[in-house]
């Protein structure tokens, strides 16, 4: 039985597709719609079936959606200007956006190195010290949680990681 009513039907769509800040009475028209899609994907509720069955098919389904998320999904949602969310939409993101800075910051020392290298005239050495210079800051973090005999690290001493590097 339908208990809702025509108003609240009204109230759920402007709630729903409507901007939120946007109000009904208003005489300005809404310059954006508002869309959810859920994606469900039913498992076989059998008395047949074994719990490790049901984990061998919930396991099939999360690797088909993954496949279908990064294969198809995201790039076409990423393309399309439009604003999406949902658990594992923000995940795929991040991760995938963490690659691409990953990249980049491989390509970073690759020049890096090239350069130090044409400079030093050693690949080795380019290398070396590349390493040591990178290895500084844990190695001064370390020897610092040592000499504090602190076991926790805090949001200042991340700050400090960023000056001494930008140093």
């Amino acid at each position: 039985e339908n208990t809702f009513s025509t108003s609240d039907w009204d109230r759920a769509f402007t709630a729903a597709a409507f901007p939120t800040d946007w109000d009904i009475s208003s005489s300005i028209q809404p310059t954006a719609l508002r869309s959810v899609f859920e994606f469900i994907a039913p498992l076989p509720v059998t008395g047949n079936l074994k719990a490790a069955e049901n984990q061998q098919e919930l396991d099939r389904l999360s690797a088909q959606w993954q496949d279908f998320l990064s294969a198809e999904l995201y790039p076409l949602l990423k393309d399309s200007g439009a604003y999406f969310y949902g658990n594992e939409m923000d995940e795929h993101e991040v991760m995938y956006e963490l690659q691409q800075d990953v990249l980049l910051a491989v390509w970073a020392l690759l020049l890096v190195i090239l350069y130090m290298a044409a400079q030093v005239r050693s690949m080795v050495l380019s290398i070396g010290g590349l390493v040591l210079v990178i290895l500084g800051t844990p190695t001064a973090l370390v020897v610092f949680m040592i000499v504090a005999g602190t076991a926790q690290l805090t949001i200042t001493n991340f700050i400090a990681v960023f000056i001494m590097i930008g140093v």
